[in-house]
Parts: C-alpha cells; sequence; structure tokens
C-alpha cells in the first residue's frame, strides 16, 4: 500500500493548488479603467481635470447634466452581445441653455429593429426639468473568454449626450439613489437576477474619449477629449452550474480511463480475472474519448471564440491521457519483452502515476492561465 499512499500524498497538493487558484480567482476584483464616482467630489475633480487638459481654463464650465438609471433586466442572447432594458432619467437645471438637446446615446449599441428609446415621463420640479425615457438595447463588446468557467463579465453602458457638438457633461443623479457604494449595487431593481450569473456589484464611472471629427461644423474642434458617463455591472458566472455542466463529465470520464488502466495486466490469470483485452480496453478507451469531443465540441459551440479556454486544457489532459493509457494497453498486450517501467509491480507505475500526473498537468495549466 505504500506506493499507493505516495500516489495520494503526491496528487493531493496539486488538486489543493488548482482549488486554492480557483478561490482566488472568484474572490478577486479586476479594477475598472473608469473613474469610479461616488459623491459630488470626484465629480468635481473629473471636470477640474477636463477643463484644465483642454486649456479652457477660465472659461464657463461645461453644463452638468444629472443622469440616472436603473436596469431591470440583463440577458446574454450571444457570446459577445447583451439585452438591457430600464429606466433612463434626466434633469436638466432651469439655469442650461435654452434649447439644448434632451436625451442620451449609447455608441455601443448594435441597432436593432427591437430596441427601444421610448419617453415615459417628464415632469418640473424645483431643480428643473426631469425625462425620463423606458429603453431596451443591445450592446456589442469583445468579451476574454480566456478564464472560461472560472471568469467574469462586465456589462458597460456608455452614455454619451445626445449632441456630441453641446458643452456637456453626463453625471450621476446622486439623489436618486440612497447609497453610490458598488457592493450596495445602485442603479439595479431589487432581486435583478441573470441566469447563470450572480451579481457582485455595480458602480457608475466616468471617463474620457477621443473625437476625430468636427461634425463638418466651422469652428468646432475636430480633435479633443470628450467626457463620457458609464454604468458598470460586475458578474461571475455560478460556479456550480459550470462545474456541474463542464467538468464534472470530465472528471467521470477520467475516473472510467482509471478503471481501464487497472485492468492492465502481465499476468494471463489475473487479466481473465478482471476481464481484460487490449481490444475491450481500446473499446472503452474509445467511447470515452467520444464523450470527451462530444463535451468539447459543446463548449466550443457555445462560446464562439478565437482563443483557446481555459477548461479545453483539462480536455487536453484528458486527450493526452487516454492516448498514454493506450499505450500501455498496447504494450501489456505485446508479447516479449516490455519495458521496465511496465513489469516493475505488473504495470503498477503506471496505476500509481496516474492521479498525480493528470493533476500536476491540471495544476500547471492553471497557473499558466491565470498567472
Amino acid at each position: 500500500m505504500k506506493p499507493w499512499r505516495l500516489s495520494f500524498a503526491a496528487t493531493v497538493p496539486f488538486a489543493a493548488g488548482v482549488l486554492f487558484v480557483w478561490r482566488l480567482e472568484l474572490a478577486g476584483i479586476d479594477p475598472s479603467r473608469a473613474t469610479p464616482v461616488i459623491d459630488e467630489d470626484a465629480v468635481d475633480r473629473f471636470v477640474a481635470e477636463i477643463v484644465r487638459r483642454s486649456g479652457r481654463t477660465g472659461m464657463p464650465a461645461p453644463v452638468r447634466i444629472e443622469t440616472g438609471l436603473e436596469l431591470h433586466a440583463i440577458v446574454f442572447p450571444g457570446p459577445h452581445d447583451v439585452i438591457v432594458t430600464g429606466h433612463i432619467w434626466q434633469l436638466y437645471p432651469p439655469s442650461s441653455p435654452r434649447g439644448l438637446s434632451r436625451g442620451v446615446v449609447f455608441p455601443d449599441a448594435v441597432p436593432l429593429d427591437d430596441d427601444v428609446m421610448r419617453r415615459a415621463w417628464r415632469v418640473d420640479t424645483p431643480r428643473g426639468e426631469i425625462v425620463g425615457w423606458y429603453f431596451r438595447t443591445t450592446l456589442h463588446r469583445r468579451v476574454d473568454y480566456a478564464k472560461f468557467p472560472i471568469d467574469e463579465r462586465r456589462v458597460v453602458l456608455r452614455m454619451w449626450h445626445a449632441d456630441p457638438t453641446e458643452d456637456v457633461v453626463l453625471v450621476p443623479h446622486f439623489a436618486a439613489y440612497h447609497a453610490m457604494f458598488p457592493a450596495l449595487r445602485p442603479g439595479l431593481r431589487d432581486r435583478l437576477q441573470v441566469p447563470g450569473w450572480t451579481v457582485e456589484s455595480s458602480e457608475f464611472s466616468l471617463a474620457t474619449t477621443e473625437r476625430r471629427t468636427g461634425f463638418g461644423l466651422p469652428g468646432f474642434a475636430a480633435e479633443g477629449e470628450v467626457p463620457e458617463l458609464g454604468f458598470e455591472v460586475r458578474l461571475t458566472r455560478n460556479f456550480t452550474d459550470a462545474f456541474v455542466s463542464n467538468l464534472l463529465p470530465l472528471m467521470i470520464v477520467a475516473m472510467l480511463l482509471f478503471g481501464v488502466l487497472m485492468t492492465a495486466s502481465l499476468d494471463k490469470e489475473r487479466a481473465e480475472h478482471h476481464g481484460f483485452t487490449s481490444s475491450a480496453a481500446y473499446a472503452t478507451s474509445a467511447a470515452l474519448l467520444f464523450v470527451a469531443l462530444v463535451g468539447h465540441l459543446q463548449i466550443r459551440q457555445e462560446v464562439a471564440t478565437p482563443q483557446i479556454l481555459y477548461i479545453e486544457y483539462f480536455y487536453f489532459v484528458a486527450y493526452f491521457m487516454i492516448l498514454a493509457v493506450s499505450v500501455v494497453v498496447f504494450i501489456t498486450a505485446t508479447p516479449g519483452p516490455h519495458p521496465r517501467f511496465i513489469t516493475y509491480g505488473d504495470v503498477l507505475l503506471p496505476k500509481v502515476l496516474y492521479w498525480p500526473l493528470s493533476f500536476a498537468l491540471f495544476f500547471a495549466v492553471t497557473v499558466r492561465v491565470f498567472y
């Protein structure tokens, strides 16, 4: 039993290493490139920086239009598309220029026939005019699936003012929310659920985008940085769903393959006792290879990307182990002198090394992908 104890002792650290990396990745939060805003001070600093970098010091500051939203639903119809529905509103203060355009634009939206931007209300308040819309839009953003299924997804709704030639900065409507901390998920309807995903946080942010055209208007600057308001929702994939649908079948294939290896023997009597024949072993290995291929192809159809996904490395390891077991079976079924690696302990070394080697490869690819 000592070789098997050594095998178990060698397997556990690699398995624990894989689980540890998963835990770190599931708990980690990648920083956003935009500047998150949770209060008026952050907005003031952002606007001041915009004015300084544009060289407009001493000139009137851009008009601030407070903008708020509440998302009602998030749906992923494809690997790189997201459908978002909700309400969005804007507060136009009495000091805003006459004739100022109303409305927002989503620059990442893909124009579809079923998209909606319908005015829902208009109310005059002491602070100014509030105009609200109901919207349904489809966004397209390239998503990095390299870490699938231990990954996260960010739904980013970028917002521009309706008229890009007007000197306007969209800022969050702080008064419309009880709190702006990301963990409290401002801007999301209570009990918002996304199938297959867990909503972790949401936040408003401010960023700049480069303008490279003057829109054909005389005297209008063709280049410069334009502010934009962003709303970002961070979601993490439900690990249980991904494990059951993708990794659990693969682990069952690995255990059945280990069963095939355990029946291999140079002792004819022992081989007959286990019902071991090379043809039966090849047939079982081929069946397991077919199961793995079907699962692999299903993943490639689900995630249409040229990248090699993290989970695919597990399938590559499974293919390698199927090939290795088939080679061991072929050697044991071939008469004549056999390598010392096979004859020692009657095929003991391949059996003892099966799990340590498998999990060592799993650990290696995990470190390679995440670090």
